[in-house]
């Protein structure tokens, strides 16, 4: 799925997001903290510990935050 999302975007995501990064960095960082968050849940799955789940749910959290205070009323 993420591979679908990814080929629309306009142009390679190493020329889009680190432009992103420069424009708007706030919602730079939620599009990594997207794809960061399921890397630490499998990062659980492997290590066991709660941590990684705990960092997980917690960047999910920030990038929903981002994106919520971003969209207009």
């Amino acid at each position: 799925m993420a591979w679908r999302f990814a080929a629309k975007l306009p142009g390679p995501s190493r020329t889009v997001l680190p432009g992103l990064l420069r424009a708007d960095r706030s919602l730079a960082l939620a599009v990594y903290a997207a794809a960061a968050a399921p890397v630490l849940i499998l990062l659980y799955a492997l290590v066991g510990s709660p941590w990684p789940l705990v960092f997980a749910i917690a960047v999910a959290a920030a990038a929903e935050l981002v994106v919520w205070s971003r969209t207009p009323v």
